[in-house]
């Protein structure tokens, strides 16, 4: 059926997240990100592409300027955040907070992130 295992599918995961990282480290000051935030610039580039995240010359601009309370207000302003539904609310709280927040945590941040 083409389809496979969990654990297959975790383990190709693990062997492309450093290509991702690699990635994220090129188009912004990674290594002064905390571990949430670091996360964060994988999980986008992985999902967008390295050229999809490129567009994001404000957001990353910010980022890079450590400041993560434009940062947020900027990825939140974007067509992938309108996009997203839940997964944006989480990801701009990931950024503005430094914090690695679970789906657990979307009623108090859809509060906080929408408002």
């Amino acid at each position: 059926d083409g389809s496979i295992s969990e654990e297959s599918a975790s383990i190709l995961l693990l062997n492309e997240i450093p290509k991702y990282e690699a990635d994220a480290r090129e188009l912004c000051e990674f290594d002064y990100l905390n571990d949430a935030r670091k996360a964060l610039m994988i999980d986008l580039v992985y999902n967008l592409g390295k050229g999809g995240f490129e567009k994001f010359r404000t957001t990353r601009g910010f980022i890079n300027m450590s400041d993560y309370n434009n940062a947020w207000k900027a990825l939140k302003a974007s067509r992938w955040f309108k996009q997203l539904g839940n997964r944006g609310i989480r990801n701009c709280a990931i950024l503005r907070d430094g914090v690695m927040y679970g789906y657990g945590d979307m009623e108090s941040l859809r509060e906080t992130i929408l408002s």
